[in-house]
């Protein structure tokens, strides 16, 4: 079978001597240097963008992450559309290469999976091994209303996101506030995949069980921002088992403060 092969791996290794080490380390060079476009490789049919396009683009602007094993977001605009750019291009190589490839890989897996699911940006692929692309949502993340009490149709929204990538098999694992955005017409979007445990139909054993956990934490997480935001007590907020979890969580937080010598300070939502 005939196939294209880079003029540097056609130099180096004679197909005539080709091993089973030469023929993964192909596969493997073939993928770092895919063009963007082939690196692009959407799981729903997604507007035709050009995603090599935004290398020549400046961003219009950039959320740095919060220390360095965090990605950087740009957001671009692309004719009519709004891209944002998640990508850890800025790291030191060491965390590129690690944690950089891991969680992109990992983000552009359960987008993949949760396909059309109604509260989720539109995915438009990778972009090599440290990027990936999505729709820029016209929305702010919860933190932004700590001062604020929202209506519990918020969080019913999200309830239902939620519960819909959990029929894909997909646990989102580290909810937070910073991952739940509210635009001003009241819609509600999901974002950050990053950690999402992809549990495929037919899993057994231990992986299901640990899915299983995963989505309790989905909908325990869920509960305590409902409560943190409504001001309703956790176990009104739907959730007796998150209730129990968040009281642990608590105890073992105010324990940690204590052993670090720092001070509680309780934030309350202003009704």
């Amino acid at each position: 079978m005939t196939r294209d092969v880079p003029a540097w791996y056609a130099r180096t290794v004679p197909h005539s001597r080709e091993s089973p080490l030469s023929r993964h380390l192909f596969r493997y060079a073939s993928w770092l240097r895919i063009n963007v476009k082939q690196a692009s490789v959407p799981s729903r049919p997604a507007p035709a963008i050009d995603l090599g396009a935004l290398v020549e683009l400046e961003p219009e602007r950039v959320l740095f992450g919060r220390n360095r094993t965090k990605a950087d977001v740009r957001f671009y605009r692309l004719g009519d559309r709004s891209l944002a750019v998640k990508t850890y291009a800025p790291r030191p190589a060491w965390i590129r290469h690690t944690v950089g490839r891991f969680l992109i890989r990992r983000e552009a897996r359960a987008y993949r999976a949760a396909a059309d699911v109604e509260g989720l940006p539109t995915f438009y692929g990778r972009l090599g091994p440290y990027a990936l692309a999505t729709e820029a949502v016209p929305a702010e993340p919860l933190r932004s209303f700590r001062s604020q009490r929202l209506d519990d149709a918020v969080f019913d929204a999200a309830a239902r996101t939620l519960e819909s990538l959990h029929a894909r098999g997909v646990a989102v694992v580290d909810l937070h506030h910073r991952d739940v955005l509210l635009s001003e017409d009241g819609a509600v979007y999901l974002v950050d995949l990053a950690m999402a445990w992809v549990a495929d139909p037919s899993s057994r054993g231990w992986r299901k069980r640990v899915f299983r956990f995963l989505r309790e934490q989905d909908h325990a997480a869920l509960a305590r921002m409902r409560a943190r935001f409504t001001g309703l007590e956790t176990v009104t907020a739907g959730a007796p088992r998150a209730a129990r979890w968040h009281a642990r969580g608590r105890w073992v937080k105010r324990l940690f403060d204590r052993l670090r010598g720092k001070q509680r300070n309780e934030r309350r939502v202003v009704r």
